[in-house]
């Protein structure tokens, strides 16, 4: 689809995102344009009005796959695996929210 320009604008947030630089390093001479938004909720607000394509966490946008306002395109292109680190201070370790990213964490990759 990239290739029929029907997807070349990319949507994004995180300019140094490691998902983001292998995108653009894989479609770098079909994305006609890149506008950078402040939170996955503008990128989703942007999409929504049909302007243009993301890469995005499908947590994210699951009630809008469902709802079918939006949808995944798929391809069979083979892109290579990242590492995503989880960060906090040492203090911070024990919190409820760390605890749900780990075991959500283990859930997506048993899948």
């Amino acid at each position: 689809m990239i290739q029929e320009n029907k997807y070349n604008h990319f949507v994004t947030n995180e300019k140094d995102a490691t998902y983001r630089q292998m995108f653009e390093s894989f479609a770098k001479d079909s994305i006609e344009k890149i506008t950078e938004l402040w939170s996955i909720d503008a990128i989703k607000s942007i999409l929504l009005d049909d302007i243009g394509f993301s890469v995005l966490p499908l947590g994210k946008v699951k009630k809008e796959l469902e709802s079918g306002n939006l949808k995944v395109i798929r391809h069979n292109f083979e892109f290579d695996l990242f590492r995503s680190l989880l960060l906090t201070r040492k203090q911070s370790w024990q919190n409820p929210l760390v605890d749900l990213f780990i075991e959500q964490t283990k859930i997506h990759f048993k899948q």
